[in-house]
């Protein structure tokens, strides 16, 4: 059996898709997955669930667990117990994609500090491939915000991660494509949009970077009322002068991907928050 939030909430049995739909049951069984092997409270249950619960919401979270048992009990050895005043969700790691995803990252991350560049890009590429949307795209919960926030920002470190070993390996050609995806999903980080101008620099379509530089300012004025950062123009500036990169010290040219502050980037992830 296989559990997917890194997406629609969704239970696979082999080749089948289990049906447990219902916006408070997607909601129960998202509260679970995200303390997988944890006991999760019913108080916490009930806090997911609604936003004002009812007298029954006790009952009613046990009779929705009842259902979700009954739909687990079809795969020997997969269930839920009670535990510590609530339940527990007993799960392997390589039953929920969003477990692999933190598996697979940092992997990436082990690679890169012992140099392995390619190891680190293809363990990235794995983990990034497993999403199929927001994360709990379908999941409708204002308790659970803060958490679909955490995963959408452990994707954007993936992103941004895979970017720099691919740069690294000086394969700036071969992420162009995953570039102009990314900045599509993020259209107000500075930092992909620059990676994007450097790697067009890079193939010769310095008019292309140029246009991205230019569509990203005009977009920060108009709909966030803001300036571009600092970095943001320096490129362009080089750009529009055409000056070799290797002319400057490698410090002066890194374009930094986690450069917006704090407000910039909550704007940029909200866009990507399904009930933000």
């Amino acid at each position: 059996m296989e559990f997917a939030f890194l997406g629609p909430l969704t239970i696979k049995s082999g080749s089948l898709t289990l049906s447990y739909s219902g916006p408070r049951n997607k909601s129960l069984l998202a509260a679970l997955l995200l303390d997988v092997n944890r006991a999760v409270s019913v108080d916490r249950l009930i806090d997911v669930v609604w936003d004002h619960p009812p007298e029954t919401a006790r009952q009613q979270v046990q009779n929705r667990i009842g259902r979700l048992r009954t739909l687990l009990a079809r795969t020997p050895g997969q269930g839920i117990r009670n535990a510590g005043g609530g339940y527990l969700l007993e799960v392997r790691e390589e039953q929920v994609d969003g477990l692999r995803f933190r598996r697979l990252c940092a992997e990436a991350d082990q690679a890169r500090r012992l140099g392995e560049l390619d190891r680190a890009a293809e363990r990235l590429h794995s983990g990034l491939g497993l999403w199929q949307g927001s994360a709990f795209q379908d999941v409708n919960s204002l308790t659970l915000r803060g958490d679909v926030i955490g995963w959408e920002e452990a994707r954007l470190n993936a992103v941004e991660s895979l970017v720099e070993v691919e740069f690294s390996r000086q394969r700036h050609s071969s992420v162009i494509v995953d570039l102009h995806n990314w900045v599509q999903r993020y259209p107000y980080h500075e930092g992909l949009h620059c990676r994007l101008a450097e790697a067009l620099h890079a193939g010769s379509r310095t008019g292309e970077a140029l246009r991205v530089l230019q569509q990203l300012r005009l977009r920060l004025t108009r709909e966030l009322g803001l300036d571009a950062c600092a970095a943001v123009q320096s490129l362009q500036c080089r750009l529009l002068r055409r000056t070799p990169d290797a002319d400057e010290p490698a410090q002066a040219r890194a374009v930094h991907l986690a450069s917006p502050n704090t407000t910039r980037v909550s704007r940029l992830l909200g866009s990507a928050i399904p009930f933000a």
